[in-house]
């Protein structure tokens, strides 16, 4: 009986191969990290008296992620931690996890995540200010408009009574992290500027304030 002959690929095959491992290998990384950091997030929730939703940092995180990870790239990694949780992982507020939390009050703020990102991501790679906070506030009432709906709908309350419970408590909160987020992305264009112009210093804002 022969012996099975050795299959020997081509060098430039292998290299393509060991390159595809890598960025699959990438890819599961950033969404671990993710998940990590939106479920850290997630962890840091202050109940309020007489609304199912808490206070948390999850959306300053998202909205970092979509800031950092582009709009494409961003959502999926969103995406990729609400599938995560829905599997039952403990990754929401609290240590909860499964398909019942996004069906329930506040999952309509989760379920918003990945299309925040995806804003903010867009609007983030411009170099104007003021496209950086357009796309701020367009994110966060994204998440707000989403979740307002569907706490509307889980508890049968009229629209009045929803934004009652889910939006006038948070506008203090959401205000300050409008503006945290709006100096960080701020921060990340002037550090993608550095880099673009081959790490030289620079003197010029990376993000203009006003148009040309």
């Amino acid at each position: 009986m022969a012996a099975p002959q050795r299959l020997d690929l081509p060098p430039w095959v292998v290299a393509r191969e060991g390159q595809e491992i890598a960025k699959w290998f990438g890819r599961v990384g950033v969404v671990l990290a993710v998940t990590a950091v939106v479920t850290v997030s997630a962890q840091l929730a202050v109940p309020i008296p007489g609304t199912p939703v808490p206070v948390t940092l999850q959306d300053l995180a998202v909205l970092a992620v979509g800031m950092l990870l582009g709009p494409v790239r961003g959502g999926v990694a969103i995406a990729s931690y609400l599938v995560i949780g829905a599997m039952g992982a403990p990754v929401f507020a609290n240590g909860n996890g499964g398909l019942p939390w996004l069906m329930g009050p506040t999952g309509g703020y989760l379920l918003a995540f990945p299309l925040a990102a995806f804003v903010i991501g867009h609007a983030s790679r411009r170099e104007r200010l003021w496209i950086l906070v357009l796309g701020v506030v367009a994110a966060q009432f994204v998440v707000f408009t989403c979740g307002v709906g569907q706490l509307t709908w889980v508890t049968g309350s009229n629209l009045r009574v929803a934004i009652d419970l889910g939006l006038v408590p948070f506008l203090p909160g959401m205000a300050l992290k409008s503006v945290l987020i709006t100096i960080f992305g701020a921060a990340l264009a002037a550090h993608r500027r550095g880099e673009a112009q081959g790490g030289a210093p620079h003197h010029e804002n990376a993000i203009e304030t006003r148009g040309r």
